[in-house]
């Protein structure tokens, strides 16, 4: 008997950038939300393991966000030494904290 018999299965089309979305159960069953990092193995089975990343590669990850965010903060202000005119305090936390995570 095959062990992944009772297992319940999900399905998700590939995009043509190679993206999936992960299923709904599955992202609960994970407590995933928009922005988490998840991680993948693969068993002796060839059978592949999705999972969420460990806190510390979420922290890792924002904190190489956040440090690419106040260098081009740091470039535009070496270029300007000024804040360009006009520029909100959104626009400027949003130019402080870098990209936003792919989702």
């Amino acid at each position: 008997m095959n062990v992944h018999s009772s297992l319940q299965r999900y399905s998700s089309r590939l995009t043509t950038k190679y993206q999936a979305t992960i299923p709904q159960a599955i992202r609960d069953a994970l407590g995933l939300k928009a922005g988490d990092l998840v991680s993948f193995a693969i068993d002796a089975n060839g059978d592949v393991v999705l999972g969420r990343a460990a806190d510390d590669a979420q922290r890792a990850e924002r904190a190489e966000r956040l440090a690419a965010g106040v260098q081009a903060a740091r470039r535009n202000f070496a270029a300007e030494n000024t804040l360009p005119e006009g520029m909100s305090s959104e626009q400027w936390l949003a130019l402080m904290r870098g990209p936003p995570a792919e989702v």
